[in-house]
Protein backbone atom coordinates (compact mmCIF):
# COMPACT_ATOMS: atom_id res chain seq x y z
CA UNK A 1 0.00 0.00 0.00
CA UNK A 2 1.41 3.39 -0.99
CA UNK A 3 1.13 6.05 1.68
CA UNK A 4 1.11 9.73 0.77
CA UNK A 5 1.27 12.53 3.33
CA UNK A 6 3.41 15.40 1.95
CA UNK A 7 2.11 16.06 -1.54
CA UNK A 8 2.02 19.82 -0.88
CA UNK A 9 2.90 22.39 1.79
CA UNK A 10 0.05 23.16 4.23
CA UNK A 11 1.27 26.75 4.74
CA UNK A 12 1.01 27.41 1.00
CA UNK A 13 -2.56 26.10 1.01
CA UNK A 14 -3.35 28.31 4.01
CA UNK A 15 -2.47 31.46 2.07
CA UNK A 16 -5.01 30.52 -0.61
CA UNK A 17 -7.69 29.12 1.68
CA UNK A 18 -7.91 31.79 4.39
CA UNK A 19 -9.59 34.41 2.14
CA UNK A 20 -12.08 31.77 0.99
CA UNK A 21 -13.04 30.96 4.58
CA UNK A 22 -13.39 34.66 5.42
CA UNK A 23 -15.92 35.03 2.60
CA UNK A 24 -17.68 31.86 3.74
CA UNK A 25 -17.95 33.13 7.31
CA UNK A 26 -19.20 36.59 6.35
CA UNK A 27 -21.94 35.01 4.24
CA UNK A 28 -22.83 32.63 7.07
CA UNK A 29 -23.19 35.56 9.48
CA UNK A 30 -25.37 37.41 7.00
CA UNK A 31 -27.64 34.37 6.63
CA UNK A 32 -27.82 33.96 10.41
CA UNK A 33 -28.72 37.62 10.93
CA UNK A 34 -31.39 37.48 8.22
CA UNK A 35 -32.91 34.44 9.93
CA UNK A 36 -32.35 35.86 13.43
CA UNK A 37 -30.20 32.88 14.37
CA UNK A 38 -26.79 32.60 16.01
CA UNK A 39 -24.08 30.92 13.93
CA UNK A 40 -22.43 29.76 17.16
CA UNK A 41 -25.62 28.18 18.52
CA UNK A 42 -25.14 24.80 20.29
CA UNK A 43 -26.42 21.71 18.57
CA UNK A 44 -29.21 19.36 19.57
CA UNK A 45 -28.69 15.86 20.91
CA UNK A 46 -29.92 14.11 17.77
CA UNK A 47 -26.56 12.62 16.75
CA UNK A 48 -27.57 9.02 17.43
CA UNK A 49 -30.70 9.26 15.31
CA UNK A 50 -28.77 10.87 12.45
CA UNK A 51 -26.14 8.13 12.41
CA UNK A 52 -28.79 5.43 12.67
CA UNK A 53 -30.41 6.94 9.57
CA UNK A 54 -27.02 7.17 7.83
CA UNK A 55 -26.10 3.51 8.38
CA UNK A 56 -29.58 2.01 8.53
CA UNK A 57 -31.35 3.82 5.69
CA UNK A 58 -29.07 5.94 3.51
CA UNK A 59 -26.17 3.46 3.34
CA UNK A 60 -27.58 0.14 4.53
CA UNK A 61 -25.08 -1.91 2.49
CA UNK A 62 -22.23 -0.75 4.74
CA UNK A 63 -20.06 0.03 1.71
CA UNK A 64 -20.10 3.84 1.82
CA UNK A 65 -16.59 4.22 3.31
CA UNK A 66 -13.66 2.75 1.42
CA UNK A 67 -11.46 0.28 3.32
CA UNK A 68 -8.67 2.14 5.12
CA UNK A 69 -5.82 -0.09 3.98
CA UNK A 70 -3.20 2.57 4.73
CA UNK A 71 -3.42 2.06 8.51
CA UNK A 72 -0.33 -0.12 8.93
CA UNK A 73 1.65 2.19 6.66
CA UNK A 74 0.58 5.23 8.69
CA UNK A 75 0.89 3.71 12.19
CA UNK A 76 3.94 1.55 12.75
CA UNK A 77 2.80 0.23 16.12
CA UNK A 78 -0.25 -1.41 14.52
CA UNK A 79 2.14 -3.66 12.56
CA UNK A 80 3.46 -5.29 15.73
CA UNK A 81 2.77 -9.01 15.58
CA UNK A 82 2.84 -9.89 19.26
CA UNK A 83 0.89 -12.74 20.89
CA UNK A 84 -2.11 -10.49 21.49
CA UNK A 85 -2.39 -6.88 20.41
CA UNK A 86 -5.65 -5.41 21.73
CA UNK A 87 -7.08 -2.34 20.01
CA UNK A 88 -10.34 -0.48 20.62
CA UNK A 89 -11.77 1.43 17.69
CA UNK A 90 -14.01 4.32 18.69
CA UNK A 91 -16.67 5.03 16.09
CA UNK A 92 -16.03 1.91 14.01
CA UNK A 93 -18.89 2.58 11.59
CA UNK A 94 -19.27 -0.21 9.07
CA UNK A 95 -15.78 -1.62 9.71
CA UNK A 96 -13.78 0.22 7.04
CA UNK A 97 -10.77 0.43 9.39
CA UNK A 98 -11.24 -2.57 11.68
CA UNK A 99 -11.52 -5.14 8.89
CA UNK A 100 -8.35 -4.12 6.94
CA UNK A 101 -6.45 -4.03 10.24
CA UNK A 102 -7.60 -7.56 11.10
CA UNK A 103 -6.67 -8.77 7.62
CA UNK A 104 -3.19 -7.26 7.68
CA UNK A 105 -2.21 -8.12 11.27
CA UNK A 106 -3.20 -11.65 12.26
CA UNK A 107 -2.35 -11.16 15.95
CA UNK A 108 -4.60 -8.16 16.65
CA UNK A 109 -7.99 -8.27 18.34
CA UNK A 110 -10.20 -5.29 17.51
CA UNK A 111 -12.96 -4.21 19.88
CA UNK A 112 -15.13 -2.30 17.42
CA UNK A 113 -17.25 0.25 19.29
CA UNK A 114 -20.01 2.49 18.03
CA UNK A 115 -23.11 4.04 19.58
CA UNK A 116 -25.05 3.26 16.39
CA UNK A 117 -26.64 -0.20 16.27
CA UNK A 118 -27.10 -0.07 12.48
CA UNK A 119 -23.37 0.64 12.03
CA UNK A 120 -22.38 -2.35 14.16
CA UNK A 121 -24.76 -4.61 12.26
CA UNK A 122 -23.18 -3.48 8.98
CA UNK A 123 -19.68 -4.00 10.43
CA UNK A 124 -20.56 -7.53 11.54
CA UNK A 125 -21.87 -8.37 8.07
CA UNK A 126 -18.74 -6.98 6.45
CA UNK A 127 -16.46 -8.89 8.82
CA UNK A 128 -18.35 -12.10 8.01
CA UNK A 129 -18.04 -11.40 4.28
CA UNK A 130 -14.28 -10.79 4.75
CA UNK A 131 -13.88 -14.25 6.30
CA UNK A 132 -13.10 -13.08 9.82
CA UNK A 133 -14.52 -15.86 11.99
CA UNK A 134 -11.81 -16.34 14.63
CA UNK A 135 -13.18 -14.14 17.40
CA UNK A 136 -10.76 -11.27 16.80
CA UNK A 137 -13.59 -8.91 15.80
CA UNK A 138 -15.63 -7.94 18.88
CA UNK A 139 -18.52 -5.47 18.28
CA UNK A 140 -19.57 -3.24 21.18
CA UNK A 141 -22.30 -0.69 21.71
CA UNK A 142 -20.56 2.25 23.38
CA UNK A 143 -20.90 6.03 23.42
CA UNK A 144 -17.55 7.66 24.37
CA UNK A 145 -19.28 11.00 24.98
CA UNK A 146 -21.01 9.44 28.01
CA UNK A 147 -18.66 10.06 30.97
CA UNK A 148 -20.19 7.06 32.75
CA UNK A 149 -20.11 4.76 29.73
CA UNK A 150 -18.49 1.33 29.93
CA UNK A 151 -17.64 -0.54 26.71
CA UNK A 152 -16.91 -3.75 28.65
CA UNK A 153 -20.22 -4.05 30.47
CA UNK A 154 -21.31 -7.10 28.42
CA UNK A 155 -17.93 -8.86 28.43
CA UNK A 156 -16.94 -11.47 30.98
CA UNK A 157 -13.30 -10.36 30.97
CA UNK A 158 -12.21 -6.73 30.78
CA UNK A 159 -9.39 -6.49 28.19
CA UNK A 160 -6.16 -4.60 28.76
CA UNK A 161 -5.94 -2.17 25.85
CA UNK A 162 -2.71 -1.52 23.98
CA UNK A 163 -4.20 1.04 21.62
CA UNK A 164 -7.25 3.03 20.56
CA UNK A 165 -7.98 4.18 17.04
CA UNK A 166 -9.88 7.41 16.40
CA UNK A 167 -10.34 7.68 12.65
CA UNK A 168 -12.58 10.50 11.42
CA UNK A 169 -14.56 10.09 14.61
CA UNK A 170 -13.78 13.09 16.81
CA UNK A 171 -14.75 15.55 14.06
CA UNK A 172 -18.32 14.19 14.20
CA UNK A 173 -18.59 14.89 17.95
CA UNK A 174 -19.94 18.15 19.34
CA UNK A 175 -16.98 20.31 20.44
CA UNK A 176 -18.24 20.43 24.03
CA UNK A 177 -18.06 16.60 24.18
CA UNK A 178 -14.55 16.17 22.73
CA UNK A 179 -12.89 16.50 26.13
CA UNK A 180 -15.05 13.66 27.48
CA UNK A 181 -14.00 11.41 24.57
CA UNK A 182 -10.29 11.99 25.21
CA UNK A 183 -10.65 11.50 28.96
CA UNK A 184 -12.54 8.25 28.33
CA UNK A 185 -9.75 7.05 26.04
CA UNK A 186 -7.15 7.80 28.70
CA UNK A 187 -9.16 5.91 31.30
CA UNK A 188 -9.52 2.81 29.11
CA UNK A 189 -5.89 2.50 27.96
CA UNK A 190 -3.07 0.70 29.73
CA UNK A 191 -0.19 2.96 30.86
CA UNK A 192 1.93 3.55 27.77
CA UNK A 193 -0.94 2.69 25.46
CA UNK A 194 -1.50 4.89 22.44
CA UNK A 195 -4.23 6.66 20.54
CA UNK A 196 -3.84 6.43 16.77
CA UNK A 197 -5.57 9.46 15.31
CA UNK A 198 -6.59 10.69 11.89
CA UNK A 199 -9.23 13.28 11.10
CA UNK A 200 -10.04 16.32 9.00
CA UNK A 201 -7.55 19.19 9.07
CA UNK A 202 -8.07 22.91 8.68
CA UNK A 203 -8.41 24.02 5.02
CA UNK A 204 -9.34 20.58 3.77
CA UNK A 205 -11.21 20.72 0.46
CA UNK A 206 -14.38 19.48 2.16
CA UNK A 207 -14.36 22.53 4.44
CA UNK A 208 -13.83 24.95 1.57
CA UNK A 209 -16.72 23.40 -0.36
CA UNK A 210 -19.33 23.75 2.37
CA UNK A 211 -22.03 26.33 1.56
CA UNK A 212 -22.22 29.22 4.06
CA UNK A 213 -25.55 28.03 5.47
CA UNK A 214 -23.84 24.82 6.67
CA UNK A 215 -21.48 26.72 8.97
CA UNK A 216 -22.38 26.36 12.64
CA UNK A 217 -19.31 27.90 14.25
CA UNK A 218 -15.57 28.29 13.97
CA UNK A 219 -14.43 25.18 12.00
CA UNK A 220 -17.77 23.44 12.68
CA UNK A 221 -20.29 22.50 9.97
CA UNK A 222 -23.45 20.48 9.50
CA UNK A 223 -23.58 18.04 6.60
CA UNK A 224 -26.70 17.55 4.50
CA UNK A 225 -27.54 14.38 6.43
CA UNK A 226 -27.46 16.30 9.72
CA UNK A 227 -24.16 14.90 11.03
CA UNK A 228 -21.34 17.22 12.12
CA UNK A 229 -17.92 17.94 10.62
CA UNK A 230 -15.13 19.73 12.48
CA UNK A 231 -11.73 20.68 11.01
CA UNK A 232 -8.78 20.53 13.40
CA UNK A 233 -5.62 22.55 13.80
CA UNK A 234 -2.49 20.70 14.91
CA UNK A 235 -1.74 22.88 17.93
CA UNK A 236 -5.36 22.75 19.02
CA UNK A 237 -5.20 18.94 19.10
CA UNK A 238 -1.89 18.98 20.93
CA UNK A 239 -3.42 21.05 23.73
CA UNK A 240 -6.54 18.87 23.90
CA UNK A 241 -4.63 15.61 24.21
CA UNK A 242 -2.09 16.99 26.68
CA UNK A 243 -4.91 18.24 28.90
CA UNK A 244 -6.40 14.73 28.84
CA UNK A 245 -3.11 13.18 30.04
CA UNK A 246 -1.42 12.18 26.76
CA UNK A 247 2.06 12.81 25.39
CA UNK A 248 2.11 13.60 21.63
CA UNK A 249 4.59 11.36 19.82
CA UNK A 250 3.57 12.19 16.25
CA UNK A 251 1.45 15.14 15.16
CA UNK A 252 1.34 16.83 11.78
CA UNK A 253 -0.82 17.76 8.83
CA UNK A 254 -1.17 15.01 6.26
CA UNK A 255 -1.46 16.72 2.87
CA UNK A 256 -2.71 14.52 0.03
CA UNK A 257 -3.22 15.74 -3.54
CA UNK A 258 -5.86 13.74 -5.36
CA UNK A 259 -6.40 13.96 -9.11
CA UNK A 260 -9.59 13.31 -11.03
CA UNK A 261 -8.15 12.76 -14.48
CA UNK A 262 -11.55 12.35 -16.12
CA UNK A 263 -12.77 15.74 -14.88
CA UNK A 264 -9.25 17.25 -14.85
CA UNK A 265 -9.56 18.30 -11.21
CA UNK A 266 -6.88 18.61 -8.53
CA UNK A 267 -8.20 18.14 -4.99
CA UNK A 268 -6.03 19.11 -2.02
CA UNK A 269 -7.04 17.11 1.03
CA UNK A 270 -5.82 17.94 4.53
CA UNK A 271 -5.95 15.48 7.40
CA UNK A 272 -4.37 15.54 10.85
CA UNK A 273 -2.21 12.54 11.73
CA UNK A 274 -1.34 11.91 15.35
CA UNK A 275 -0.05 9.32 17.80
CA UNK A 276 -0.62 10.14 21.47
CA UNK A 277 0.78 8.05 24.35
CA UNK A 278 -0.77 7.68 27.77
CA UNK A 279 1.90 8.36 30.35
CA UNK A 280 3.64 5.16 31.42
CA UNK A 281 5.46 2.32 29.64
CA UNK A 282 4.02 -0.27 27.30
CA UNK A 283 5.22 0.02 23.68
Amino acid sequence: VQYFSKDFDWTHLRSRAQPMLEVQRSKALAIALANEKDVEAPQTDASAQRWEAFHGQLHATGRFFRPRRYLLAAFNDLRREVPSLRVLELGCGSGSAAIPLLQQNRTVTVYAADFCKAALEAAERNAEDAGIHDGRFVPLIYDPTDPNGDPWRNLEVKPKLDGITMLFMLSAVRPKDMKIVLESANRLLMPGGKVFFRDYGLYDLTQLRFPPESMLGEKLYRRQDGTLAYFFEVEELRAMFEEAGFVPEELDYCCVRQRNRKRQLIMDRVFVHGVFRKKGTLF
